[in-house]
Formats: C-alpha cells, structure tokens, sequence
C-alpha cells in the first residue's frame, strides 16, 4: 500500500493491515482451533472471543476506534497495554478465565 504523503497515512496503513492481515489471521485462527467458519457459521458465539493489544500509536487507535464495529462482529476485543511494560505480563494475568 502506497501512503506517502497522503494526509492521514498512517491511519490508512492501519485500517489496511486490519481488514486485509489481521482480520483474515483471527478468522482463519478461529477455524483452525475452534472450528467455527466465519462464512457459513454466522455470528460468533458470546463465548469466544480474541484479544487483541496495541501500544497505542495514535495513528493505530483511531483505526481500532474506526472499526468498533468490525471487531466486535469478528469476536476481537482490543486492548492498549501499557506502553513502559510488556503484554506478557497482561497475558499472564489472562491466564486463569474463570472469571469469564
């Protein structure tokens, strides 16, 4: 994708890699390990769900807040981190889901 010097480049890069990488990648991760076909199954069950992360670049928020609605019908929930620490340490609290 060809952005330089566009007014809002980087918020344009961003919705690209959302519809055409990362929004492909969930749904073929939701294929393989949960079995559900986003094309023929319909709407994502309440019970499984991604969670996505980001460092929280501007450019990249506005794309997540953009796209609400895309996440939320592909069962992504997004996520800023906290930029000084790792998302390791976020994933480890995740670990246990009981609490779901």
């Amino acid at each position: 994708m060809y952005c330089k010097g566009k007014p809002n480049a980087e918020v344009d890069r961003f919705l690209w890699i959302i519809q055409n990488i990362f929004t492909p990648f969930v749904q073929d991760q939701w294929l393989e390990y949960s079995g559900y076909d986003a094309e023929q199954d319909g709407a994502i069950p309440k019970k499984e769900f991604v969670v996505s992360y980001c460092d929280g670049d501007n450019s990249q928020l506005k794309a997540i807040l953009a796209n609400v609605n895309h996440y939320s019908a592909n069962g992504i929930i997004a996520n800023k981190h906290n930029t000084s620490r790792s998302s390791v340490e976020h994933l480890q609290w995740e670990s246990d889901w009981s609490w779901i």
